[in-house]
């Protein structure tokens, strides 16, 4: 709404939404972090495109890709606890292999550490891996999301990053199928011409958790594969897999990736995260 600061607000309805809060009653942060980001520039501003996750008929709020102008990516994952990051940066050549995780800072961005990409048999680059098996840690989504008020000068920029030719972008939801186990999430990074349908679940940065998970069992889990193109470059595009594990792994959140030198893996849920991450981190150094 345009009021005597002259600034103006977009909230966006999400119909699908098991909850009736909206983002501020539910302290979901992804979308105003995803937001301002984008907002700092003063020219076209790019595209946001939210994801969400569908488990047991509930619909919870997972993350927001930001697709900038220049061709890079910032990927935002609303999890639990304190994390020690903010976003996922991906560069926007694929064969640079670059990528890492960002964190606020006094005077900007900074870089917490590089990601390396697993190159996989099948030509596709593994991202990241998060496993949730206490659903309790998920937010709900939203059925009313609270963008930030601007300057009404940004209108139109805004409006861009939200609709494309005057129809909203709309969001990615990924549906998955099973009553009960964990969740898998893995997000890949691949050639613009690989077919997602050639996705498959990788066990390349289960770590310690590897072991518990049977391969037959994991091929033969129903997978939910998304795919989503970065409107402003052509080099590689995102794969998104999701299923459910038949079985329990006494695991109630992890998140894995692969560091440019060393492997960083962890598992954790609330206040223990940044404790365990400065331990690791102290490790690889």
């Amino acid at each position: 709404m345009i009021g005597k600061f002259k600034e103006v607000q977009f909230n966006i309805e999400n119909q699908f939404a098991t909850s009736n809060k909206s983002s501020e009653e539910l302290n979901i942060t992804v979308f105003d972090r995803a937001f301002r980001k984008l907002t700092k520039e003063n020219s076209s501003v790019g595209k946001i495109f939210p994801l969400y996750i569908k488990i047991d008929n509930k619909c919870y709020v997972f993350g927001i890709f930001a697709l900038s102008c220049s061709g890079s990516t910032s990927f935002f994952l609303e999890l639990p606890g304190n994390m020690f990051f903010d976003h996922i940066t991906f560069g926007k050549r694929l064969d640079k292999n670059k990528a890492h995780l960002t964190r606020l800072a006094e005077n900007g961005h900074k870089k917490v550490s590089s990601l390396s990409l697993d190159l996989l048999s099948n030509d596709s680059f593994h991202a990241i891996t998060i496993i949730i098996q206490d659903l309790k840690l998920l937010k709900m989504a939203p059925r009313t999301v609270v963008y930030p008020s601007v300057d009404f000068k940004k209108f139109e920029l805004l409006k861009d990053a939200l609709s494309t030719k005057g129809t909203y972008n709309g969001f990615g939801l990924l549906e998955v199928a099973g009553s009960s186990g964990p969740v898998i999430i893995q997000i890949f990074v691949i050639p613009i011409e690989f077919d997602c349908r050639n996705l498959q679940i990788t066990k390349s940065s289960f770590a310690q958790f590897a072991q518990k998970f049977k391969d037959k069992e994991l091929l033969d889990a129903k997978r939910h594969i998304s795919c989503l193109e970065h409107e402003f470059q052509k080099e590689y595009k995102f794969g998104i897999v999701a299923c459910r594990y038949p079985g329990n792994v006494n695991c109630p959140f992890y998140f894995g990736y692969a560091m440019e030198k060393n492997g960083l893996y962890f598992n954790s849920s609330d206040s223990e995260l940044d404790e365990q991450v400065h331990k690791i981190n102290k490790k690889t150094k």
